[in-house]
Order: structure tokens, then sequence, then C-alpha cells
């Protein structure tokens, strides 16, 4: 039976016998195999080296490079010694056969060989290519779904799952590494804080389904308003932080706005509010990179205190400096 599903893998044929060598060709390729051709054991072994090859049939007694210093060589190879080599001998001295199968050889067939023994030994190595194959591939799969495994993971641990942005340890990591290289480069980078006006009376009075309902809304508004390069999260509750890159603080204060407008415009109902008849903003933003990022996220929280203090719904700004107070302005 021709094994035609075998076409992909290669049998080196190595033998100083041109008759050998094609009549093992023939033979080889009648059942599906491609076949290469060696005519000693340096060129085999080049063949080796610049071809994939599944499986070799060495002639033992070779002039010049014997078999056995063709496997010698093979074996001390790191890169060929996997490879499985069936010995084609007629040696009367089994001692030197048991040498080199000591040596690495995974198998022998004496001349003249019978081609259905033949077929089968290198059938032999074929399925057990094949099973190191599919093993490989199963571990390579395993090894594919473990990663992506631990990308969602480490995805899911760094996105706040009601409103889908990063979440306070994202953005902290993220602090972290723009404030260093803010440092190196010396250029400024911006921080918005933002909070939803009289959150809690909102929760309150429209309960608190309706509250997630109101910050997936201002997640949504605020995702729209900020640029590609900016990275925005939910600080905790209902305040929200965006770190922008290489932001001097006025180009800052126009995210802000564009943000505190967008908000404005969804225009989500909020009866209760003390500042408009719907959902507002009040946001701060601060221009460093000061001595550490955690200085520039208390300037950008004062400066939204100072936002509420004078009425809500409005952008208020500080620009590099330490603060000296810990300012509250929770609802």
């Amino acid at each position: 039976m021709t094994l035609t599903d075998d076409a992909t893998f290669r049998i080196l044929v190595i033998d100083d016998s041109i008759t050998v060598r094609m009549t093992l060709r023939d033979l080889f390729v009648e059942q599906g195999y491609e076949v290469l051709l060696a005519e000693g054991g340096d060129e085999g072994i080049g063949v080796l080296r610049s071809e994939q090859v599944d499986v070799v049939i060495l002639d033992l007694l070779m002039p010049g490079k014997s078999g056995a210093d063709t496997l010698r060589e093979i074996m001390a190879d790191e890169d060929l010694a996997s490879t499985p080599i069936i010995l084609l001998t007629a040696v009367t001295d089994r001692g030197e056969l048991v040498d080199c199968l000591d040596m690495g050889a995974n198998d022998f067939v004496v001349k003249p060989w019978d081609d259905r023994e033949l077929l089968g030994r290198v059938r032999s190595k074929v399925n057990a290519a094949r099973k190191r194959i599919a093993k490989d591939e199963q571990a390579l799969q395993a090894a594919r779904l473990l990663a992506e495994s631990n990308i969602e993971l480490s995805q899911v641990s760094r996105i706040d799952p009601l409103t889908q942005l990063f979440n306070r340890r994202a953005i902290e990591e993220s602090l972290t590494l723009e404030h260093d290289r803010s440092a190196r480069h010396e250029h400024v980078y911006s921080i918005v804080m933002m909070d939803v006006d009289h959150f809690k009376l909102f929760n309150d009075s429209q309960g608190h389904q309706a509250g997630d309902d109101c910050l997936q809304q201002v997640a949504q508004c605020a995702q729209q308003a900020v640029r590609t390069s900016d990275m925005l999260g939910r600080y905790g509750g209902e305040e929200f932080i965006a770190l922008l890159p290489e932001t001097e603080l006025a180009d800052a204060q126009v995210v802000a706005e564009r943000i505190r407008d967008a908000v404005y415009e969804r225009n989500i109902p909020h009866p209760a509010s003390k500042t408009a008849d719907r959902v507002t903003v009040s946001i701060g933003v601060a221009a460093g990179p000061g001595e550490r990022w955690e200085h520039l996220v208390k300037q950008a929280d004062e400066a939204l205190y100072s936002a509420k203090e004078s009425g809500r719904n409005r952008v208020c700004a500080r620009q590099d400096r330490v603060p000296t107070a810990n300012v509250s302005h929770s609802e």
C-alpha cells in the first residue's frame, strides 16, 4: 500500500554504490517518501546540515569515511544526533554492528535486504516521528493556550469590570513608567482627575443599578473625549483618572474640557443634583513631572477639590508643585 500521507517525510540514503542508491530511491519514492541521495559520509553530513531529514539509511561499509565514522560525526553534532539512523550492512562482524548501535544508530538491515523488512523498519521510524510531532504540537498548543490564558488573566487583572476602563493598579503602574520616562527625557506629562458630581445623591434617589449605568456612560464619554495616546482608568468609586503622556498643562485642560462637555451633552438625568438637571463632572488637572507621580496625583486631586468648591461642573488646574496638605473631595 502506498503511504501517500508520508510525502512530507524525507529519507536520506548514504551509500557508495550508485546501484543501491537508485534502487532504494525507487523503492521509497514508490511508497510516497521524498528521497535525498549522498555518495559518501561527508556528502551525507552536508545534506543533513542543509536539509530537513526524517530518516537516514546509512551504509556501514564505505571507502574513505566509513559508516561508523560518519555515524560518530553525526552523533557528535547536537543538531543532527536526534535523526533516526538505520544501518545497511553486509558486515559479519557483529561486534562492529553492536558498537554502532551503542553509538546511537536506531536499527539495522542486512544486505541483501528484504524490501518489506526495510520498509517496515522505515515505517516504524516514521510512525515514531509522527507521534513525536503530534506530541510536540500538543505541547505547543498547550503552551499557547497557557500563554493566552496568562495574557487574558493579566488583562482582566488590569481592567475595571464595571466600566471596562483600566483599574487603579494598571494606572499606577503606567504612572510609574511615565514618570521615570519623563524624568529621563525631561518632558512634561499631565494627569486629569474627574469626579461625578453629587453621585451619592444619584445613587440614593435612583438606585445602585442606575448608578452603575451612570458610571458606564460617563466612562464612555471620557473614553471618546481622550486621545489615543492617553490612558484612562477608574480610580475608585465615581472617580476617574487619565494619564496624558508628553502633554503640557494647557493641552491637558483642553482634553479635560472635552470630557466635561461630553458628559454634560450626554444629558443623563439627575433630578437630585444641586448643580444641574443632569449628571455633571468636576475635573482637576496637573502637569509635572514633580518629585514623584504621587505628588502630581495629589495636585490633580487638589485641583479637583477646587473645582467642586467653586461650583462643580468645571475644570481647575494646578502646575507642578509638591502638595502640602491632604485634601478630601468626597461627596
